[in-house]
């Protein structure tokens, strides 16, 4: 790859992440929520009972940015952390009914942002960029000793 594609590769993929909390986030203010607790009440839909740790782990995110975030969900009444009871140091984090609520336009937003970015592709094109970038978020985690598929 000539540097000229390293670099433009590069600035896209810094441009997408960067666009991507600033439009999520204008959508999702009337919710109460940003892009972040977004990512994190929508991994929760899925695994609801995960520790707090277990969440900045899988996104990369260092612990006290973490807990602010389940804080702050917290205390709009989205979710609720309970002591585990095997280590009184660790938090599982549920949903609540209002978290439960919202994940209607939650989804919705996520959608949107998705059909935005693949305007105009093709099925086939979609599954390729679904590939690639799935490819590299696996060469990311590797290099960190990470397994994130």
């Amino acid at each position: 790859m000539k540097l000229g594609e390293k670099k433009l590769l590069g600035k896209s993929i810094s441009i997408l992440g960067r666009y991507s909390q600033i439009i999520l986030d204008k959508k999702l203010d009337p919710l109460g929520v940003n892009e972040r607790q977004m990512v994190l009440l929508i991994h929760l839909y899925d695994r609801e009972g995960i520790h707090l740790e277990e969440l900045a782990r899988f996104y990369k995110i260092n612990r006290a940015t973490v807990t602010r975030a389940v804080k702050r969900l917290a205390d709009e009444g989205y979710i609720i952390k309970v002591v585990d009871t095997n280590d009184a140091k660790a938090y599982k984090l549920f949903i609540t009914e209002k978290g439960l609520r919202i994940r209607p336009q939650l989804m919705e937003v996520f959608d949107d942002w998705i059909n935005l970015l693949t305007e105009g592709f093709s099925q086939e094109e979609v599954n390729t960029a679904l590939d690639l970038i799935r490819r590299m978020a696996i060469h990311a985690s590797t290099y960190e000793g990470d397994k994130i598929f």
